[in-house]
This record gives C-alpha cells, structure tokens and sequence, in this order.
C-alpha cells in the first residue's frame, strides 16, 4: 500500500508557534447553524480541496484536519511578505526548522479569517498524489468556532455556525494532549485505549502508533505482513513502513478483519478510506466528533484492482510500482516509470486519484484499453487491462 500523509506528516506548530498570538475572528457574527461555505464532496477516498481566497485570489488548499494551522506552498510564498520568525514543525516524533509569517486576510467561502501566522512547506507531494493542483493546507485551528460537516451522501462539505447535528448521530468527546493541539477521539481497540486523529488530509485508511500496532500483533489482533510493508510519501521521497492486516476487532462498529493497518510511528490516525464509510461532523467548537455509518457499496481499492500504485508527478500519470503478486497491471505488460496516456476513457490530462477511483467504481470486470508512453520506446503503445472484481478497502466490513 502506498499512501500519503503530508510532507511533514503532523505538522503540528510547537514551541515558537504556540506562544504565538494565534486568534481568529469572523468580519460579522454568524447566526447558529448560519453555512458560511459550502461545496460538492465527492463520495471518493480523497482529501478534500477547498479555495482559500487571499486578496481576491482563490487558491486550492486541502482541508486537513490532522493539521493544526494553515500551510503555504513554496510556489506562492510571495503572498505572505517577510517572515516573521523562525518556528517548528513536528512530524512523528522529528522536528523540522520553518519559516512562519503573517499571513493576509483569509477567506472560505463567508468566512473571513483574521490576519494568521502560516508556515511554508513543499506541498508538491500531495500534487503528486492526488493529481490536483494543491497549492496550501488549511489545518483546524481557524476553525475552532465551527462546524465541518462531511456528508458524502448528500455529496456536501460545509462550514457552519455551530448547531446540533441529527439525532441519528453518535457523539464523542474530543480530547486534547497539552493546550492548543489537535483533537482526537479516544475509544478501546482490541483491549487497547487508543487517541485517534481524525485526519482528512490522509488518503489511507488506518495508522496505529507504534506501542500500539506492536501490541496489537503481539496479541494477535494484527497479522504483521513479512518482507513487505506500506509506504508513506514524504517531501523527500519514501519511507517504508511496518503494516498489517487486522485478524478482528470493529471501530465506530466497522469489522476491521482482513483491512490493512500500518505503524505510523508516534500518533493514531483514520483516514478518508475508512471515513467514506461514514458522515461526519467535526464541532470543533462544540469539541465532539459526531458520525453516523453509511448504507453503501464498499470503500474500494483502485490499487489492488489496478494492481500497481499511479502518481502524478508534474501532471504526468506515472506507475510508481507494480504490485507484488496478482497484479492487473503486470498481466497487461505495464512497467514501473511508464506513463499512462489513457485508460479507458480517461485522457492524459483527466487523471487524477479522484477520476481513477471512478473509473473502478463503474468498470470493474472490464478489459480496458490503455495507452502507454514508456520511456526510451518512441511511440506510444495500446495494451489492455483486465480489470479485476471489485476489491473493498474493508473486506470483512461492508455490505452491498
């Protein structure tokens, strides 16, 4: 499994960041349950992009909310003016020296943030992976007067007022590890007390801290994958990482047998893969996370279906690697660095992780027409795809 996080993972502003003035303030006080933005979601296993207007300017920003504060691309610094100063970003456990600035006004829709610190990072990875033109990270905290609602069934993302969520929902408490971080969900894992990050700016579906993943297998719960693992795509490339696949257990009521696991190092973290199986409402001021399960077909795995793992590295559709045993992709002669011109109906400059999602979503069982661009060979070529049965991210879990 190859996933993403974010180039520095947590990016969680510490030390110098904290002591910051860090507040936020709306231009006109909204009404309780007032939507101060909102647009389509798709019921897809992707991080959400939002517009974030500067000066009357949109940029494309991912709403992650496993990151604390908001985060600036390299590519459009020049917004921000001098830095301020010197600051952290942690990330599993390691720290990285950063520029922080303060930042112009901000808007979201209605919502109009006060002046901010910001960071800046290399967001090229999350270009890389998504296949979407990310430019910044908007993280929670000039959030924290609100509601984020996901609802993937009504295909709507919004930002609102705080108000009471359905009565249909489950309710639980945020907490807190020391003042001003982000929020997590604590409940029992197979006899272990686990803190969860509810983090929409990962694509994959479960990270265990370390001490837990390792008690975990040693109880059985996880069987540990030998000689193979998962990787996480950092700004510097990517790290290989301890994974599993759950034996047992159930999270908000979820069988979690036979989903991968990995060991992310220093926090607990679900991602979008198991989040699509919910709606959701993030009432940072309320402190509650309040979720409700969807009656749907199951979360896929366009990876295992595809059988090998597509970035798109400078908006090209690259295979960055075929997967180990039954594999679509290899049955079909693709290489590792080919570049996919089409699959099917989806052209050259249409692919992106959203649009191959759909394309397993409603072709599974297909032959699909590929055309291939390889490296060293001057023309492109036609080979075909046999696309596999639908392969679900939770095997155990869901039902049609």
């Amino acid at each position: 499994m190859t996933f993403v996080e974010r180039p520095l993972a947590r990016l969680l502003p510490v030390a110098t960041m904290l002591c910051l003035a860090l507040c936020v303030a709306v231009t006109a006080r909204a009404a309780e349950g007032d939507v101060l933005f909102q647009q389509q979601l798709h019921p897809y296993p992707v991080q959400p992009i939002i517009p974030l207007n500067v000066d009357g300017k949109a940029y494309p920003f991912m709403l992650d909310t496993g990151t604390y504060g908001p985060i600036f691309d390299f590519s459009i610094r020049k917004i921000l003016g001098p830095v301020a100063q010197k600051g952290m970003l942690s990330s599993f456990g390691s720290q990285t020296e950063t520029d922080f600035y303060n930042a112009p006004r901000m808007n979201i829709g209605r919502l109009t943030l006060a002046e901010w610190m910001a960071a800046t990072q290399d967001c090229s990875v999350h270009r890389k992976v998504s296949g979407l033109d990310v430019r910044g990270i908007m993280g929670i905290k000039p959030l924290d007067s609100y509601s984020i609602w996901f609802d993937f069934d009504h295909e709507t993302l919004k930002i609102e007022a705080q108000a009471p969520p359905p009565e249909d929902m489950t309710a639980l408490d945020f907490v807190y590890m020391g003042s001003k971080q982000i929020p997590r969900v604590q409940v029992e894992l197979e006899g272990e007390t686990v803190q969860f990050i509810v983090d929409s700016g990962f694509n994959g579906s479960m990270g265990l801290q370390h001490e837990v993943f390792a008690k975990l297998v040693a109880n059985g719960s996880i069987r540990q994958m030998e000689n193979a693992g998962s990787e996480r795509l950092v700004g510097g490339g990517a790290e290989k990482v301890a994974s599993g696949r759950f034996k047992s257990g159930t999270l908000f009521g979820l069988d979690l047998a036979s989903s991968e696991v990995h060991d992310s190092g220093s926090v607990s973290n679900i991602g979008m893969a198991f989040l699509l199986n919910f709606n959701f409402v993030f009432d940072l001021a309320g402190k509650k996370f309040y979720y409700v399960r969807r009656h749907v077909p199951p979360t896929l795995d366009p990876q295992q279906m595809i059988g090998a793992v597509i970035l798109f590295p400078e908006g090209r559709n690259v295979i960055y690697r075929i997967n180990r045993g039954p594999s679509a992709a290899r049955e079909a002669g693709l290489k590792e660095g080919d570049h996919i011109v089409r699959m099917g109906s989806l052209t050259d400059n249409l692919m992106n992780a959203a649009a191959i999602y759909d394309l397993c979503l409603h072709h599974y069982s297909e032959i699909m027409e590929v055309e291939v661009a390889r490296p060293g060979v001057e023309k492109t070529f036609i080979t075909h795809l046999q696309m596999p049965r639908q392969h679900s991210a939770f095997p155990a879990g869901q039902s049609h």
